[in-house]
């Protein structure tokens, strides 16, 4: 069952008056296992940050990010990693300034497929701890 059909069946419980079963209730944070979001179409990287980060996180691979903020609002986001090969130029801060937007306090690392002054400049404006 996906997550807007749990909400949904919550919402109906709810408005029955009876008590909302754990199984119903959305996940919070705290209970949500860590998520690390890869914007990357390379393969590689995508199974170098599945092996890098504890088992018990998921990883939510994101090649088109046009669906940012989709991706974004799950909970417990605690890293992403973005591809700029796999970014449009011109969508590039869009998609820092909604990382920072919508999960402000997790990693952010940022790939660049070729330096230049102004890639590090955009990245490390939207706070970037990690361009390589």
């Amino acid at each position: 069952m996906d997550e807007k059909t749990d909400s949904m069946a919550a919402v109906r419980h709810r408005r029955s008056g009876a008590r909302t079963p754990s199984a119903l209730r959305p996940l919070s944070v705290s209970q949500a296992p860590p998520t690390a979001i890869v914007f990357s179409a390379d393969d590689r990287l995508t199974a170098l940050a599945q092996q890098a980060v504890p088992s018990a996180w998921k990883i939510q691979l994101c090649r088109d990010a046009g669906v940012g903020r989709e991706v974004l609002s799950h909970p417990n986001v605690r890293l992403v990693i973005v591809d700029d090969e796999s970014v449009e130029e011109e969508a590039r801060g869009w998609l820092l300034d909604r990382i920072r937007r919508f999960v402000p306090r997790a990693l952010l690392i940022y790939i660049a497929g070729s330096h230049s002054p102004d890639d590090e400049k955009r990245a490390r404006g939207y706070a970037a701890q990690y361009y390589t």
